[in-house]
């Protein structure tokens, strides 16, 4: 695939994007685009297997408006101009791309098929990060990653990455999907995500991104062997309820990050249920801060937007954070969290 892209430009006012135009490439390699105005481009080529310019520009926290991040892109992408009533010719090479592969097993040495595994780059100064090796993995994505699921024996295999440091990254899954209409009537699919359960296990069979193991990747070349063990085994879960200080009612709307108490990194983030209840399920031992802010009572109010018709949550009482400490050796099913006023945040 290649892709025709105009040269940067702020947009005006109530200006609607376009789509560039993109061609396929013939069994010659040629491609070939037609009634293109005059005027200064970029070409983008992407080949499976091979190094996407995209993949050289890191994509953490990425805003593709940033004048950095464009900065960046115009470097990695090929520079043309074309004349009007021209042909214009252009090359474009790809650098065969390096492979990381290697198999995702339980500790009972099960295969951990269609699990998630992602990539992460070591960065010069030595922060890691996401990696996207196409297109169409970075755009229109917040944190924009490549990920690949492992199969039914529990192998991954990840081609077109640049040459570089790298450590794998396989999550639990979060999600489920229901069906409907099997059997006749509207078809029907609903996607549920569960943050709660959301373990993560680095190369090294480790919980946490800096203690994982660097696998280095030269250009072309492959390395199997990247392989992870998740160690269910003496992971722990945390349930509790939050309530309101002044009274003891449960309040129904909250934010709840786990974090690990020696850095304060995030291991967990997760919504706080309208019954005043949470749950965080396959958690490494250890010691943690449970953080609770934006506690809230709220009640529905019903929007209308033209046709569209929604529910949002509208707060009527306001309370303060808290930071809950917890060294977690065994399941914690019952804990309690009182949240106060919100002019007396505590620490409890």
């Amino acid at each position: 695939m290649v892709l025709l892209q105009p040269p940067p430009h702020k947009f005006a006012p109530n200006e609607q994007p376009t789509a560039s135009p993109t061609a396929r490439t013939a069994l010659d390699g040629s491609f070939h685009f037609t009634k293109v105005r005059a005027g200064t481009y970029y070409l983008l080529a992407e080949y499976a297997g091979y190094v996407s310019p995209i993949a050289k520009v890191p994509s953490i926290g990425v805003d593709n408006s940033d004048q950095a991040v464009v900065e960046k892109l115009e470097k990695a992408l090929n520079k043309i101009t074309v004349a009007a009533n021209k042909e214009t010719a252009a090359e474009i090479e790809l650098e065969r791309g390096a492979a990381i592969a290697g198999a995702i097993h339980y500790d009972d040495g099960s295969p951990a098929n269609s699990v998630e595994v992602s990539i992460l780059r070591q960065e010069k100064d030595g922060k890691l990060a996401p990696v996207t090796i196409q297109l169409a993995d970075r755009m229109g994505i917040v944190n924009p990653r490549t990920v690949t699921l492992t199969d039914d024996r529990g192998y991954f295999r990840i081609p077109g990455l640049p040459a570089g440091k790298y450590i794998a990254e396989t999550t639990f899954p979060t999600t489920s999907v229901s069906y409907g209409g099997i059997f006749g009537g509207p078809s029907l699919v609903e996607v549920r995500n569960n943050e709660s359960t959301a373990l993560k296990v680095y190369s090294g069979n480790v919980f946490r991104s800096k203690d994982a193991k660097v696998v280095e990747l030269v250009a072309g070349g492959e390395r199997d062997g990247a392989d992870i063990t998740i160690p269910l085994l003496g992971l722990r879960s945390i349930s509790g309820s939050i309530l309101a200080l002044s009274d003891g009612h449960p309040i129904n709307s909250a934010k709840i990050q786990l974090l690990y108490a020696d850095d304060k990194t995030t291991l967990r983030n997760i919504d706080l249920d309208e019954d005043g209840r949470f749950s965080l399920a396959y958690l490494p031992e250890g010691e943690y801060i449970l953080r609770v802010t934006d506690p809230a009572d709220t009640v529905k109010e019903a929007k209308h937007e033209g046709p569209m018709h929604y529910e949002v949550d509208k707060p009527v009482h306001t309370y303060g954070p808290v930071d809950q400490p917890i060294i977690l050796h065994a399941d914690v099913p019952s804990l309690i969290i009182n949240v106060p006023e919100k002019s007396q945040p505590q620490k409890q």
